[in-house]
Parts: structure tokens; sequence; C-alpha cells
């Protein structure tokens, strides 16, 4: 390497930039090139000392900052010109030997700006904020004024150190006696000082460069940049300065290099009987939201507006809530979060920002008051009901939970009954319940699944049923198969077996079995009661195009017309014709912009639109006659045309044509936005049936998402409450993590990480069940060998199997991942099927609220949720939200002795126990890592289930080594992490050829 002479002193060339590529510097008649093989690295070094052509630049040096402080200077072309950066750093008592350069950079053709670090860097190779550690003074940057104007600005201010014009403003710099090495507090000063002067606001970065007095501003033209007001060796005191910002009256702590400087508070200190309401106050909401910042920002929020306490006794209360969390801040990070806290108030303590109070508690905990009963008793009485009521004509309801014996005591009942009917969402439960039935020595049988195993033209068959045909009228009756087919034979032996088991679609379709004397319906009544369709105009997705599915329905009843014209039956012309009117009719409601509208002017002109019209009802047509052989016509229309339905579209066009619905709404969809960027909205036509129920049959409800009110809405009759009086003690009590609600839109990194961790937590557990998003499912399957092994059911919500299957009793954890929350359209959708149009109307905010619950230690907390104020919209939420997650918590049948340990990530609302702390996450990188050491192992974990797997002698080096180059920095953090959260455990350290080597224990049942 070539020495410089120790004479000569330079300045280190750090970064080269340019907007695309990097381009060499030609600066030889100035720098010498030196490379450094050893380290790999290249300086240039002034070749002479020549003495400087201006003095200001040493001026403003040496007033603002120490010999020995790193300056960053960065010399940036004129705009005209291709933006091209030259980085320099060096000690400020070295800026002499670059001023005759930079005066040369800011003459030549392509002139150039010099700007200077408003900050000392911490060392020679970073200008971000990372890079800086101190300040030692405080600024302000007036722009388009005179110097005249800005000192008049600052009358009231202590005197300036220095004052420079800048060519197109003015810039004041206090140096102060102290430097400030807290940086988020001199952040904030800086924006004090330019909201109190109404200087530039943007200048508040501690990182921030500002331009070099001495030198020219090129960016529009050449403007002298100049020292007007010199005061080198003034020294302004914080508190001085302090003292002209009002904003600053509330107390806070300033910690400086040399001293700490208490601000005195203007206001009176609290009361200590309003400090201990404040603590106690902070402390309910220990566990509150799923992020630390924003939760510890509302609280400092709520204790400044409702308890008008200073910024010194909201600090120490947020401190010690925040030492609660998992990852607390760092304490300088509370200091900043209560300063913006406060600041969010305006100065009469009116809110004013998007941060409100902490919500309020709208569901307050609440102790169990009803009597504890014990499974048997609870079983005994369920049975004795059903007998009691036998033979009994009416509508009875039980909402016993998931586990308690409904199914039990509807075996005895129907053992006593000589018919009976019963009712499940899916045929995976149907064909469950057919084989305990049969166990049981009853004759029963359940109607089928129409697929390729009961149907030998299944691919017909399909089409048919997608067409929203009825495949046994429209298919069936041409097969060449029908006399040997399965589908047949087993929806034959269902219609004769006395006991009877089906799906509530088919009963919606088709209504009930005639005749029998007693009725079971499980579960989601709704489905049942009222079925509905609904088609759209249009869709933001823009892959629905309804109206052309009404188009074709149309066509497909002129084609019929000519089917029932060939086979000479006028019905079935008459049929087309009805058919087709009332398919123009719905195309009518459909292109009709009287709700879209207004809407859409609202919209436009920035107007609010909650108060409008966004649900109407539409008149429904009169009952109309429809022949046997519909369907099997239809079916021939749709081959001759070769124009298929879509089924949900025909089946409303069907019903309102003949007047089989009960009632035909429209409702005001969604905005979106047109190719052009215009917003548009789309309007829903949904139109809902009424299932009838038997007369003079004896019906049983039984669900436990359910209530009677909402049964006997949907029945309209008198309902019997048969639900045993007093509560079931879980035999395993479901754990809520309310801190790690887990959305569709959460990441699939934080699914891979939670999963990962709740394995590591509950590391004894072998079988784990997952019920989480349909979205997260796929993420879920794709863990590593490694996790996914110990993974042996995966569903989603609403799929079926999350809320009808014993076969979770296999798994010994189950984990509800998330909380299948629904959108506003389908909260309006339930609410229109149940005839409540006024309250459909209501435009709604999805708000915060809180809600307390108990942790497993017995304290009482409040916890930051989601929901609706309007009671009808949360009853219905309740229904679609809470319930699916209470019955996939169900599958783990908690109040029997055969419990499976549920854990539950969401913050609703459950009534479950809540964890104090959020669920442990293995991020991908501990991930990585702990798969790299796995291979060294002594017992390698892919061959072994049980037992200790030790990692002989395996040194911190040899550990780096087996990870890849990406990790090697971070190595050890992830190791004393995994260590940390349980993975591994150090059994014991020894020095050898100075390397540390750790015998490792994987702590951890794979």
């Amino acid at each position: 390497m070539i020495e410089a002479p120790d004479s000569l002193k330079f300045f280190q060339l750090f970064e080269h930039r340019e907007e695309s590529n990097t381009c060499a510097v030609s600066i030889e008649d100035l720098l010498v090139y030196s490379k450094d093989d050893h380290n790999d690295t290249s300086r240039y070094f002034i070749k002479s000392e020549v003495e400087p052509i201006s003095k200001e630049p040493l001026q403003f040096v040496s007033s603002l900052f120490e010999d020995n402080d790193i300056l960053e200077i960065r010399v940036i072309p004129s705009l005209i010109f291709k933006p091209k950066v030259d980085i320099f750093f060096g000690y400020a008592n070295e800026t002499s030997q670059m001023v005759n350069y930079l005066a040369d950079r800011n003459r030549e053709i392509s002139a150039c700006n010099i700007y200077i670090s408003a900050n000392p860097r911490a060392n020679f190779w970073g200008s971000s904020k990372s890079n800086i550690k101190i300040a030692r003074s405080v600024f302000v940057d007036f722009d388009k004024i005179s110097s005249g104007e800005a000192l008049k600005k600052i009358r009231r201010f202590p005197k300036p150190s220095i004052v420079v014009e800048s060519g197109h403003g003015v810039h004041i710099y206090w140096r102060l006696k102290d430097p400030i090495t807290d940086l988020h507090f001199w952040t904030d000063l800086q924006k004090l000082l330019s909201k109190e002067l109404g200087s530039d606001g943007s200048v508040c970065d501690p990182a921030r460069i500002m331009r070099l007095p001495g030198f020219n501003n090129v960016k529009t033209k050449h403007v002298p940049c100049r020292i007007i007001i010199e005061n080198k060796d003034s020294r302004c005191d914080l508190q001085d300065l302090l003292k002209c910002l009002p904003a600053f009256s509330r107390a806070v702590e300033v910690k400086t290099k040399s001293t700490t400087t208490a601000i005195v508070d203007e206001r009176r200190q609290s009361d200590i009987a309003t400090l201990a309401r404040a603590k106690e106050y902070a402390a309910r909401f220990s566990i509150v939201d799923n992020n630390r910042n924003s939760t510890l920002f509302a609280r400092a929020c709520s204790l400044f507006e409702n308890f008008n306490l200073t910024n010194y006794e909201t600090h120490e209360i947020i401190s010690n809530n925040n030492a609660d969390f998992l990852h607390p801040l760092e304490d300088t990070e509370v200091a900043e979060l209560v300063m913006n806290a406060n600041k969010s108030l305006s100065r009469n303590s009116v809110s004013r920002g998007k941060y409100l109070n902490f919500p309020v508690i709208s569901e307050p905990y609440t102790s169990p008051s009803t009597p504890i009963i014990t499974l048997e008793d609870w079983r005994q009485q369920l049975e004795m009901r059903r007998i009691e009521n036998q033979g009994k004509p009416g509508v009875f309801f039980d909402g016993s939970p998931t586990g308690a014996g409904k199914t039990t005591a509807d075996i005895a009942l129907i053992k006593k009954s000589r018919t009976s009917l019963t009712l499940l969402p899916t045929h995976h439960a149907c064909e469950e319940l057919e084989k305990i039935l049969v166990s049981e020595g009853i004759d029963a049988a359940a109607f089928p699944k129409l697929d390729d195993s009961t149907c030998e033209i299944y691919s017909v068959a399909k089409k048919a049923q997608e067409a929203g045909l009825s495949v046994g009228k429209s298919v069936c009756p041409t097969c060449e198969f029908f006399s040997k087919c399965e589908y047949q034979k087993k929806r034959s032996k269902a219609r004769i077996a006395p006991h009877s088991i089906a799906t509530h679609f088919r009963a919606a379709l088709s209504g009930f079995e005639q005749g029998k004397e007693v009725i079971f319906i499980h579960e989601d009544p709704l489905s049942l009661m009222r079925p509905y369709v609904k088609i759209l105009s249009h869709h933001k997705s823009k892959k629905i195009e309804q109206l052309t599915d009404l188009e074709d329905i149309k066509k497909i009843s002129d084609e019929l017309k000519n089917v029932g014209n060939s086979w000479s039956d006028t019905k079935i012309v008459e049929f087309a014709k009805v058919l087709k009117q009332g398919t123009e009719e719905l195309i009518g409601f459909l292109k009709s912009t009287d709700l879209i509208d207004k809407f859409e002017e609202a919209l436009a002109n920035g107007m609010p639109t909650n108060e409008l019209e966004s649900v109407r009802q539409l008149p429904t047509r009169l009952k109309a006659p429809i022949p046997e052989n519909f369907n099997f016509a239809l079916k021939r229309a749709m081959d001759q045309s070769r124009i298929y339905s879509k089924g949900n579209v025909l089946r409303l066009a069907l019903g309102y044509a003949f007047g089989q619905i009960e009632s035909l709404c429209a409702y005001i969809g969604d905005d979106y936005k047109e190719d052009a960027g215009k917003d548009k909205f789309y309007k829903v036509i949904i139109g809902c049936w009424a299932t009838p129920l038997p007369k003079n049959t004896q019906i049983w409800f039984e669900d436990a998402s359910s209530s009677i009110n909402l049964i006997q809405e949907l029945t309209g009759l008198d309902v019997l409450d048969q639900t045993p009086c007093g509560r079931l003690k879980n035999q395993s009590e479901p754990l809520q993590f309310p801190l790690n609600d887990v959305k569709q839109s959460t990441a699939k990194q934080t699914i891979r990480a939670l999963m990962r961790g709740l394995m590591v937590k509950y590391k004894d557990k072998k079988r784990f069940g997952v019920i989480s998003h349909l979205c997260h499912k796929e993420t879920i399957e794709k863990l590593d060998l490694f996790w996914r092994k110990r993974i042996t059911m995966i569903e989603h919500y609403r799929s079926g199997k999350d809320r009808a299957s014993n076969s979770w009793l296999s798994c010994d954890l189950l984990i509800v991942l998330g909380t299948p929350r629904v959108p506003a359209a389908a909260i309006k959708e339930m609410l229109i099927r149940l005839g409540k149009i006024t309250e459909a109307n209501l435009q709604l905010r999805f708000a915060s609220f809180a809600f307390e619950g108990k942790t497993t230690s017995g304290k009482i907390v409040a916890v930051q949720s989601k929901g609706y104020e309007s009671v009808a919209w949360k009853q219905i939420y309740n229904h679609l939200v809470k319930e699916a997650i209470r019955q996939a918590v169900g599958r783990a049948r908690s109040v029997t002795s055969s419990a499976v340990p549920v854990v539950v990530l969401s913050n609703e609302n459950l009534g479950y126990e809540l964890s104090e702390c959020e669920a442990l996450m293995i991020t991908d990188s501990l991930d990585e890592t702990l798969r790299a050491m796995l291979p060294v192992s002594v017992n390698h974990p892919y061959n072994y289930i049980l037992g200790e797997m030790s990692v002989k002698s395996l040194s911190v080096r040899q550990i780096r080594d087996t990870v890849p180059d990406s990790k090697k920095r971070t190595h050890r953090r992830d190791v004393e992490s995994l260590r940390k959260y349980g993975v591994f455990k150090p059994k014991g350290r020894l020095m050898r050829d100075d390397a540390i080597f750790e015998d490792w224990i994987i702590d951890f049942v794979d």
C-alpha cells in the first residue's frame, strides 16, 4: 500500500452514486489513488495542502462541531444534469483540505451543490439515521424569506450561533451547551421548532444534510450561500430554548451526554388519588390488541385525556405496561411514544387524531352465575325431556354445547318412535350418523351423495346439477344404467326407511319427507329455513356477468317453447312463456340504476352515503302452476340449444317467475373502479324462500350456536326451550391467545411462525389438528416435513368437517387458528333473509371496542376487538363468526372425559381463558438455523420420534459452518433464541483450542 506522508490529511471517499449505475470519479489532479490489498479497500488522498479559497466553510464547521467530529460532505450536481452524487467522510479539523476541491466542483460547467451533515456521523461508512449518535445543534430552515424577516421570527429565542443565507432562504443554528444523545427527543424538538416558527418541517431527520456556506446555491441559478451572523463561542442552554416552546410545557425528561436536564412542568402535578386511579385504569389493559405499539399509544392517549397527566407520569405508567409484552419497547422508544400521544391532542386537550380513547368496554366480564351440572346429569335431562315430549306436536329447541349428548338423547327417542327424519348440514355428517344408528340396531338410511361412486354417468349428471336441474327428474329417466344405479338404490332405501337422514339442502330444495313422527334439525337452521339465491349486475373482480346468465335463460325459454310444441305439450309451452316473462323482469330489476345513481352522485361529490337507501324490497309474482316434467323438458331444451344455465340463476328465475320465493330485494354492493378510473357501484338481487315445516309433527332444533329467539323468528311459531338449566364444566379448558388474531390477510410467514411456535410450546403433543382459513390451509400443508408430520388433520372454516366430525378426537391438540370474519354484505344478506329490511339498510362501520376476560392466573383484563354497534348487526355477526369458532372448538369435545386440549388464536370474545402473553413464533430465520443444525445431531430427528437428540461437541464455529452464508451473521442470535424458546438446552461447555464447545440437547419431541 502507498503510504501518505503524515503531513497530508485525507477524506475517505465512501460512495459515488448515479441514478442507474456507478461511474468513475476523475479527480486525478487533486487525489492520489491507493489500494489496500489486505483489506480490499480504496482511498483517495489529497495531493497537497493549498490555502482555502473561502473561510466561511471553516467558520461554519468550527462554530457547530468539535475537531474530532466525523462529518459527511456530499457533492450533488444541479438538477439540470444527470444526478451524480459524491460522498466524502472526514474529521471536522480536516475540512480545510476539501474547500478548494469543493469550490472547483461548485464552479464547473456541471455545477454542483455542496452539502454537509447537520449532525456528526459515528463512523466513516454510513449516511443513515442509525449512524447518528449525537446532536450538537438544533436549527430551522426558512424558505423564500429575507434574513430580516427570519430574525424577527426568532426575537424571543436565544441568540443563534450561526445564521446562513442559503440563496433562497435562511438557515438558523443554535449550538447547544450539552449535546443531545436521545435522538428521538431531538427529532421532536426539531418538529416543535419548525411548527412554532413556521419553518420547513422536513428538517427533523437526524441524518439531515444542509447547505455548506461559502459556495453557490446552483439549484436553479447561481446564488451565494453565505454566513451573515456568526457567534462562534455562543452556546445555547436547552432550558432557555424550551421556555420559548409552549408545546413543551408538559413534563418530560431529557437525557444528554453530560447531564440530565429536568424540564419543569408548568401545570400542577396530578394529585395522588388521580394518579392511583390512572394506574388502576391502565392495569386493566395489560392485554390489548395484537400490536404492541398501537396498544401502548392508545393507552397513553387515554391517560392524557381521561386523567390529565403529565408526560412524566404517563411515561411511568406506560413503562410498567410495556414490560408486560413479550418484546417490550426500549425506554427511549416509550418516551417517544408518550411524546407523540401527547402531541396527538390539541392544546385544549381535545382528541384530534385517528387514535381516540381506548375503546369503551362494551362487554364487561361477568362471572358465570348458573350452577355447574355434571355431564351425566345433563345427559339424563336431555334424554328425559325428549321422552317426556314423545308424540307431542310442536317445535322444541336444545342449545346444549357440543359433546353434551344431543345425538345420544335423539337415539333414545328414535328407538321409541315409529319413524323419524334427521337433517344435518353435510353428507359427511349424514354418513357418520347412519353408521351410529345402524350400530344401535335402528333401521336407518341416509340419502346418498351424487358422485362418481354412485353414478355411472356422473359427468352428465353433474352438468345437469350445475345447471340447476334435478338429476333424478332430468337425467335418470333416460339413463341406461337406471335399473342398476347405485344412487337410485340408496335414494329409494332412504325414502322407505323408517328413520331417514338427509342434508339441509335436500330438505330446502325438495321439502321435508312426509309422515315422519319426529324431525331432528341439527345446526345451521338458517340455511334450511331461509335458503336464498343472489345475482349480481357486476362484480369488482369482473368475473361475474350474471346479466348474461339471465339472457341465456331467455334463450333457453325460447327453445323450451319449441320443445313443448314438438311434444304438443301446452303446459310446457305456457311454462316457457312464464319463465321468459319472469326472467325479463329480473333483468329489468338488475339493470335499473335508481339505487345506484344516488350513491355514485354522492361519491363523486365527496358526500357521505350512510344516510342513503341501500336496500329496497321488490315486488313478487303470484303463484303459477309448474308441470311435473319441467326438469326433463328444460334438460332437452338446453341440450338442443347447447346453452346451459347457471344453477343459482335458474333457481331464482324459476322461483320468481312462478311465485315461489318469499321475498325479493335489491341492495347496493361495494364500489369498484372502471377501466377509466371512475368509481361505480353494482347491484345485487337476492331472492329468499321460506321452507314450511310439516304440521302435526314434533320438531327439534338442536344447535349450540343458535338461540330460541332465532328459531322463533325463522318458524313464526312458539318454541319450547328444552336446554337443561345450568352449565357444563370443561374437562379441558380452551386457551385463547387474543394478541395473535389471525385474519385472512395475515402473511404466510406469520402463519408458519405461529404453527412452529405452537408445536414448540406444546412439544409433548404428537398429533396436531388445525382448523383455519381456507387461504392458509396450503401454507400449513407446505410446512417442512420436520414440522408437517406432526399435523394429522387440517380443515378450513365452513368446510363441514370443521363442525361435524368426530375424527378430531384422534388428535392430542386442536389448534383453531384465526377469526372467520365475514364482510358487511354477508350480515346485510342475513338480515334480508330474516325480513329485517330496516336494519339491513343501516350502513355501519366495523369499529373497535373492548371486552373483558379472565386470564389463566385469574386476572381480569381488557382486550381490543372489532364489531358493530347495532344490536341486530351484532347478533348476526356473532352468529356467523363467533359461533363458527365455537363449533370448531367443539370438535375437541371439551366437556367430555375424552376432551382434546384446544388453543384458539383470535381476539373475539368467546368466553375462554386468556393467555397473558403472545403466542411463541419460530420465524423462517430461526427455522432455517434449526434445520441446519439438526443433521449433525447424534440421533437424526427424521428417524426418531421420542427421546433426547443431542449434538455431540458442536462448537459455535461448527454451528456457523452448518448454516447458509446469508445467515452466518445471525446464527449466534438464532441459536440463543432457540435456546430461550426451549427448542435447545445446553448440556455443558468445554474450552478447547480457543473454541467454545457446547453439548446441546434438542428438547423437542418430533
